[in-house]
């Protein structure tokens, strides 16, 4: 059987399944660890952003990739409400993972050479195509909130590693490697 082609949604919306459980994975183990109370509050340094707001904006870049480009308006798919619980925040990440799952891979694939809108604080609107607003804004952007989520249940001193963060993206590698054969 031929190799899985590379396509714009095999690199994005997988990846983004991928790293939304992660999410899931390490916030689990920070809800169940002796401090978990007090984590979704906690902060890496006073003048940043709590876990919360990191959970929010890794789904929210999720909520905007599949509406953008899908060109579907899913501003009502949920506002901006804030998240307190670790409750709040597995429905945002499974309503995410949804989003995610409702999405058509060949409409993914179809709108990759299209083009796109992004409005900047520095450049202002750049027009740009789908695939690279995906690759070099979104998913780094939302790899960064994963990041961050990761590095405060770090520094609050919950038990996850390397494997912790990985075991989504190697279980996805395994399956492409499985298919390739």
């Amino acid at each position: 059987m031929p190799a899985t082609p590379f396509t714009l949604y095999s690199a994005s919306f997988v990846v983004a399944k991928d790293a939304l459980a992660t999410l899931d994975t390490i916030l689990r183990k920070g809800e169940s660890s002796p401090n978990g109370a007090k984590l979704p509050s906690a902060r890496i340094h006073e003048d940043m952003k709590p876990l919360t707001f990191q959970v929010y904006s890794a789904c929210n870049v999720v909520k905007k990739v599949v509406s953008h480009t899908l060109d579907i308006d899913l501003s009502a798919c949920w506002g901006d409400e804030d998240l307190v619980t670790f409750d709040d925040m597995y429905t945002r990440i499974a309503r995410a993972q949804e989003l995610l799952a409702s999405a058509d891979e060949g409409v993914v694939n179809g709108r990759g050479n299209g083009t796109m809108a992004l409005k900047t604080n520095v450049y202002g609107t750049v027009e740009l195509p789908t695939h690279a607003w995906i690759t070099s804004h979104s998913l780094p952007y939302m790899f960064f909130f994963v990041v961050t989520a990761y590095a405060i249940l770090r520094k609050e001193g919950v038990s996850i590693g390397m494997r912790d963060y990985l075991e989504p993206f190697n279980a996805t590698l395994e399956r492409r490697k499985e298919e390739a054969v």
